[in-house]
């Protein structure tokens, strides 16, 4: 059984929270159906810097961020949000039967 990510050591949550994030930044870019160097042409990014972000072995500044997330369409909030990746939704109507 697996640890609550808040009871983590600070560099287990750190490591965790950047693999989450690299894999959403992966996600993304296919589910856009775009290549590396596709996404790189789009967000001003070398195809290889992409390939480090997306393997945990960058971790990408905030600009960088920005640039990747306006290249993919998506809030840069679902890069980093916990859980499942999800579409940014703030109210849910019910109809009253």
């Amino acid at each position: 059984e697996t640890a609550a990510l808040g009871e983590l050591p600070t560099a287990d949550r750190y490591n965790l929270s950047l693999r989450k994030a690299a894999e959403k930044f992966r996600r993304a870019r296919e589910e856009a159906r775009l290549s590396l160097r596709d996404l790189g042409e789009k967000a001003g990014l070398a195809p290889s810097t992409i390939l480090k972000i997306e393997q945990s072995h960058m971790v990408p500044s905030m600009a960088i961020c920005i640039r990747l997330a306006d290249a993919l369409n998506r809030k840069i909030s679902w890069f980093f949000k916990e859980g499942e990746a999800t579409d940014d939704v703030r109210f849910i109507m019910r109809r009253r039967a």
